[in-house]
């Protein structure tokens, strides 16, 4: 008789089983990033388990009614047993319980065919770059490094684009990350981006000149880095054209996949912030 298989919350006591298991597929596996992740998704992160042996993980977080679905993994020796599909069934599960009423992933080639299987429909191409080296662009007067007081003021205007919530995640980035706003008088905020540990995103902005002055602030801001990186949706050209003039490159390529209702993704939306988050 096989092994008995579950698939469960993640205790406080299991976060180890959760960094042998992202370092056994190759994802950052340090202490703080395992515990930054289960603070930020709280009981939407599962393990599944054959037996006593955690294989397989997956995230799920809701923006009120956007979810995201995430960090589905499973160890390279437990492959091809459906374990990829469960895990994602379990975590759209739970976020419908949660009310969402749209449930987003990033998909490779490979997991195309699974999520659309699972009701999935395709969506924009997501490009990851990476920049780095010395960039010349247009910067602005009107940009100004992010202070915790106006951190209302930012999320008041993501939540009048962006289709869902991220208050938490803002809340989350502000913390860890430097911010720089764009203020259009009479002290409108028309834009904002974030930057550090090695990324830049979020990245929202009214129009493309706006947005070039805040990545001009952000790449400013980290000289120390050797290189960042960011997502974009493929379709929005401007934000192309601006990583593409800073000599960026496309690292990495993935499929924007939705399931439930449709999503209107916002011209201002310039850069992402986590593609496993939202």
């Amino acid at each position: 008789m096989g092994a008995s298989v579950a698939i469960e919350p993640v205790r406080s006591d299991q976060l180890g089983a959760v960094r042998q298991l992202r370092a056994a597929v190759g994802w950052q596996a340090d202490s703080r990033s395992v515990q930054e992740l289960a603070d930020l998704v709280g009981p939407g992160l599962f393990l599944l388990w054959e037996g006593d042996r955690a294989v397989g993980m997956v995230s799920a977080i809701a923006h009120k009614t956007l979810g995201y679905i995430g960090n589905v993994a499973v160890l390279p020796a437990y492959r091809h047993r459906g374990y990829g599909t469960s895990l994602t069934q379990w975590a759209m599960g739970f976020l419908l319980e949660q009310g969402v009423k749209t449930i987003a992933l990033e998909a490779t080639a490979l997991g195309e065919p699974v999520y659309r299987r699972l009701g999935f429909r395709e969506g924009p191409q997501t490009d990851s770059y990476l920049v780095g080296g010395r960039v010349h662009l247009h910067g602005s007067e009107a940009v100004f490094s992010a202070n915790p007081r106006q951190l209302d003021t930012i999320v008041s205007y993501d939540r009048s684009h962006y289709p869902g919530d991220r208050e938490r995640l803002l809340r989350f980035w502000m913390a860890r990350r430097r911010a720089f706003v764009y203020w259009d008088h009479p002290m409108q905020l028309r834009g904002y981006i974030f930057v550090g540990e090695g990324a830049i995103g979020p990245w929202m902005a009214d129009d493309p000149r706006i947005a070039e002055a805040l990545l001009a602030a952000a790449l400013s801001a980290t000289h120390f880095w050797s290189s960042l990186h960011i997502s974009i949706f493929a379709d929005n050209q401007a934000a192309c054209h601006l990583l593409e003039s800073c000599g960026a490159s496309i690292t990495m390529r993935t499929r924007h996949m939705e399931y439930g209702a449709t999503v209107r993704w916002p011209k201002q939306l310039f850069g992402l912030g986590d593609l496993a988050l939202g």
